[in-house]
């Protein structure tokens, strides 16, 4: 399993609140991608 590679200390609340972030997660079949962006809605990261 992914674990955090950063410290809490890395990023404040403020600075962290501007940054794209990427979760990992595995599935029994799969691993799932989440992704956070942002300024952007759901509707705008959907692929064509």
């Amino acid at each position: 399993m992914l674990g955090n590679l950063f410290g809490n200390e890395v990023f404040t609340r403020e600075q962290a609140s501007f940054v794209p972030a990427v979760n990992i997660s595995e599935e029994p079949t799969a691993y799932k991608l989440e992704l956070s962006a942002p300024g952007y809605k759901k509707t705008d990261l959907k692929s064509a």
